[in-house]
This record gives C-alpha cells, structure tokens and sequence, in this order.
C-alpha cells in the first residue's frame, strides 16, 4: 500500500505532500530532519494500491497547493510517470492527456528523458 500524506500546521496551513510505502518511518525520518516537524499538529493519509497514481496526484497537489516545505524543483524527474498511467489513472487525475500508447510532442520529450530499457 502506497500512502499520499499532507502535513498542517495549527493553523491549517499545508506543511508539506509526501508519498511513502512506510508511513511511521517516513514521519520518524520528519522528525528526525527537524526541518517542519515540530510545527505540524495534524497529518492526513490516503491509501493507493498504484504508486504511479499517488506520485502523479502528490506532483499535481504539490503544484496546485505549494506547501511550504516541498521543493518543487526536485519533482521534475516523476513527469515520466505520466507517460506510464493507466486510462484509468488519467482519468483519475482529470489530465486528459489521451490514452497510454497515443504519442504527443509531451511524451517523445519525456520519454528521452528516461533511460532506455532495451
């Protein structure tokens, strides 16, 4: 089980958009930086059974929402696994980028951004 977490702060404030197979360790490892740990009070979690999926939802949300603690400049790597979802796992997402197969101009560049696997 893949879990997507967020972490607030006492004002809701977003902390920080995470995805981990070990949720308590990944939270222990928080703690242990000491970076924004000591300002959450609450976290939340949903479960996925498809990594891709909760990596693909936590780059969007980290988009869209900007927690103060992500860096969003290290996320560039995971926009290969768009190119990997399912039908389902855009639909999920609402990209609307076309079913997995169909090439774009988007996919040939991530694509060359991968190494090969032949």
């Amino acid at each position: 089980m893949i879990h997507l977490y967020r972490a607030y702060d006492c004002e809701g404030g977003l902390l920080y958009i995470g995805v981990t197979a070990d949720l308590p360790r990944r939270l222990h490892d928080h703690r242990r930086a000491g970076i924004w740990y000591d300002r959450m009070v609450r976290h939340s979690a949903k479960a996925y059974n498809d990594r891709l999926l909760a990596e693909a939802i936590e780059r969007r949300a980290i988009r869209l929402l900007r927690p103060q603690f992500n860096v969003f400049g290290q996320h560039d790597q995971k926009e290969r696994f768009d190119a990997r979802l399912s039908d389902a796992g855009r639909k999920a997402l609402k990209i609307g980028r076309g079913v997995v197969g169909q090439r774009n101009k988007r996919d040939s560049t991530i694509n060359k951004m991968e190494p090969s696997s032949e």
